[in-house]
């Protein structure tokens, strides 16, 4: 089943601003751990597994920021005609 090349734009655009969203977290997740902010960096390096706790704060990050970064890019879009 071959897609309409309006359907490729869109699953593009999609998968672009989910993918920033995603770059978006690991960025704010390495900032949260190397300023240590809260303690969260110190909380993490003395846990007894700190990386699965590092993907658990990323993951997390992740679905707040992907669908955040579609949003924004959707409502930029809003205003344009086309």
């Amino acid at each position: 089943m071959s897609l309409h090349p309006m359907e490729r734009r869109m699953i593009r655009f999609m998968l672009t601003h989910v993918g920033i969203g995603l770059v978006m977290a690991a960025v704010a997740t390495w900032a949260l751990i190397h300023w240590d902010v809260g303690g969260i960096g110190t909380l993490i390096a003395r846990a007894s597994d700190p990386l699965a706790w590092t993907l658990f704060l990323y993951g997390s990050l992740a679905l707040t920021c992907g669908p955040l970064a579609v949003f924004l890019a959707v409502m930029a879009r809003a205003g344009e005609d086309g």
